[in-house]
């Protein structure tokens, strides 16, 4: 593990400009109220007619699941982006709908996006430089370290798998995998125990298709390690899960990455180490990390895989009696010739580790 002074970069930590509740988006609220939800989503519905209706949702407690099948039937007319999505999830709108939103918002990549602006949150000023950069050494050193303050543990990794083979934002589930994953000693351990609630022999290795591994702290250290020479800037605060987040973006240059991509097709493995960017947010209370995103950059054009992002959520998580902050969801793309392909990896039912452990379900007929 490796530890020292934080090196940062002498760029500077630059706010951007944060967007405004407007007076028509108040009267936007107000005229969604008054329509049927069915009466907008077929109707097809803009950026604004759509957060506005999300806006009141959450004013008026509509249960999450309710507020995401309003969103898997809205048409939009424009297209929606992260950022949008973003402030909905700070706004309070729940993680089904957010899920919605974000296949929404593959759905209408190729429209034009809004020209009047969309209504925006009120949020703080940014913070001093210098409290930047404490917050950004201490995040740091707690990210360093994290891997040796977990407790020896199992939990549940249920990965949902999709795949879009149009590149057009028109996802099928193909299969669902059931993992068992053992963290002992600060190793992680795969056992894939379901396909689509069958019981299987194959190892998660060879599932095939898109897998995973390293969430337990491989993308927190390839982001921190002071070996990467990440260039980190402020971009900008926001709200997760009821926590105020301050966010970081961060640049990591192929020469010094060590965010590695592998494909196997045709009986032989590529790999290729790909540099990465993306956004960071830390818990200002804390200093430890909520969230983390991930795009490769430069991948070769020869090589199989064009595009591959991640994104990983954090929460705390009780394991013995204790919290300790965990991975509590994932989602991973990756675009080559034969399409888009999406894992939705799920934590759950964390407890701590024993020689007895196990996790046992009622299996399907084979």
């Amino acid at each position: 593990m490796r530890s020292g002074p934080l090196p940062l970069r002498t760029e500077p930590l630059r706010p951007r400009s944060e967007p405004r509740a407007s007076a028509s988006g108040m009267l936007l609220c107000l005229a969604i109220l008054l329509t049927p939800a069915g009466a907008v989503a077929e109707a097809g519905a803009s950026v604004n007619d759509l957060v506005a209706y999300l806006r009141a949702a959450v004013a008026r407690n509509e249960p999450d699941s309710q507020t995401a099948k309003y969103v898997q039937k809205v048409k939009l007319t424009q297209s929606l982006d992260d950022t949008t999505i973003e402030q909905l999830e700070s706004a309070g709108v729940g993680p089904k709908a957010v899920e919605a939103l974000q296949a929404l918002r593959d759905t209408s990549h190729a429209l034009a996006p809004p020209k009047e602006a969309v209504p925006g949150f009120e949020v703080p000023s940014p913070p001093d430089v210098e409290d930047l950069r404490r917050t950004l050494a201490e995040t740091r050193k707690l990210a360093l370290g994290y891997t040796e303050t977990l407790p020896d543990f199992i939990c549940t990794q249920n990965v949902r798998r999709y795949l879009d083979p149009k590149g057009a934002g028109a996802w099928k589930e193909t299969d669902t995998l059931t993992v068992k994953l053992s963290y002992y000693q600060q190793k992680e351990d795969y056992q894939l125990l379901l396909v689509n609630g069958r019981q299987s022999a194959k190892s998660y290795e060879s599932a095939g298709g898109a897998i995973s591994k390293g969430e337990f702290g491989s993308m927190l250290l390839e982001i921190f390690d002071p070996a990467t020479s990440a260039v980190f800037r402020w971009d900008h605060w926001t709200t997760l899960r009821k926590r105020r987040a301050i966010v970081f973006s961060y640049r990591i240059g192929a020469a010094k990455s060590h965010y590695k991509i592998m494909f196997d097709g045709n009986g032989e493995r590529l790999t290729v180490v790909a540099g990465q960017h993306g956004l960071v947010y830390v818990d200002p209370e804390t200093n430890m990390v909520l969230r983390l995103t991930r795009d490769a950059d430069n991948l070769p054009a020869s090589f199989p895989i064009q595009r591959a992002s991640a994104l990983l959520d954090y929460d705390f998580t009780d394991v013995g009696g204790k919290p300790f902050l965990l991975p509590l969801r994932a989602e991973i793309r990756m675009l080559s010739a034969s399409g888009q392909n999406r894992n939705v990896v799920e934590f759950r039912g964390y407890r701590k580790f024993s020689g007895e452990s196990s996790i046992s379900f009622e299996l399907k007929d084979k």
